[in-house]
């Protein structure tokens, strides 16, 4: 492997998928124990996952699923007067199996998987769609296309500062397969 590849492949996220968001506190908030977020308002006996904050902390997007996760709607919830409101549809999410939002660390682009219909394709997996940040709410949403997506399912769209910082260029995408090791 060369230095090239292995810092690309340095690149690479693994995310975990949680039935609770949690949160730890630090010791000048409380007792440096994790605790469950908004617990009775996020976090609920229902099941939520892959949280993203806006970069201002005052918006959160995140996956609610049916009990068998055959069903996957995008909720937002505000900060507003030193709480969380209660979990709304977002406004693009809902009639599609869509998941996995991502936010740009400067919130201009929000991210995300659905299996909507998309405008050439035949099948209806999973692509990786995406949101211009307006002065009134997000775009609508687009698919990218190829090279992005690809014929099978797409998952966990994430950018992170080396992908955006002078590799390739200010917007590269990185496909990562899975690869069995022999010891």
């Amino acid at each position: 492997m060369t230095d090239d590849d292995q810092n690309r492949a340095d690149v690479v996220l693994t995310c975990l998928l949680v039935s609770s968001l949690v949160v730890s506190r630090t010791q000048a908030q409380g007792s440096g124990e994790a605790t469950i977020f908004a617990e009775g308002v996020i976090s609920t006996a229902e099941y939520e996952s892959h949280s993203q904050f806006t970069p201002d902390g005052k918006q959160l997007y995140f996956v609610k699923s049916t009990p068998n996760f055959s069903f996957w709607t995008i909720a937002r919830s505000r900060f507003e007067n030193g709480k969380w409101t209660a979990p709304e549809v977002a406004p693009f999410s809902g009639q599609y199996s869509d998941a996995d939002p991502f936010i740009t660390a400067d919130g201009s682009r929000l991210f995300f998987i659905s299996n909507r219909p998309a405008p050439g394709k035949t099948n209806r997996d999973l692509d990786i769609w995406v949101m211009e940040k307006t002065s009134t709410g997000w775009s609508e949403p687009r698919n990218p296309g190829s090279p992005v997506n690809s014929p099978g399912n797409e998952w966990f769209p994430t950018a992170t500062r080396i992908c955006t910082e002078g590799l390739a260029g200010r917007q590269d995408f990185f496909l990562h397969q899975h690869a069995r090791f022999r010891r």
